[in-house]
């Protein structure tokens, strides 16, 4: 079967660089998705600690965590027009600081209102990490 396979579409194998490229490409997003889920996690662990600090009820804990949920669900209407726009490559240089202060914002929380607006952050951070890692680097 002719052009199926990863090298130049007549039979050849890929270049030693190339398959270098390739692997890098596949351990960053593993690494990138693992890092999300481990950030995610450690965020989960502390969610009674910030209910009774803020000392509010489960049932307000759970429509304030409602508002990460809309933040991943805004961020990934948003992710296409914005990386469309500017290219990948700034927009996931800037990523993983942005991302790294978000998960610090639930944290510090003093109230509800700010509670729901951290958390929103944190799901606009979230829902732009994969794609950008998944695409080449682009501008």
């Amino acid at each position: 079967m002719e052009g199926v396979g990863v090298g130049g579409g007549d039979g050849e194998l890929p270049s030693l660089a190339d398959t270098i490229a390739a692997v890098r490409r596949e351990l960053s997003l593993s690494a990138i998705y693992f890092q999300t889920g481990v950030v995610l996690a450690m965020w989960a662990v502390c969610i009674p600690q910030v209910r009774a600090d803020l000392n509010i009820s489960p049932a307000v804990l759970g429509t304030l965590l409602l508002m990460l949920g809309a933040g991943l669900f805004a961020g990934i209407q948003l992710r296409g027009p914005v990386l469309d726009r500017l290219g990948s490559r700034q927009i996931c240089g800037v990523r993983v600081a942005v991302f790294a202060e978000a998960i610090n914002l639930p944290g510090i929380a003093s109230e509800p209102v700010s509670l729901a607006i951290a958390l929103f952050a944190l799901g606009l951070t979230v829902s732009r990490r994969p794609r950008c890692y998944g695409y080449p680097l682009t501008r």
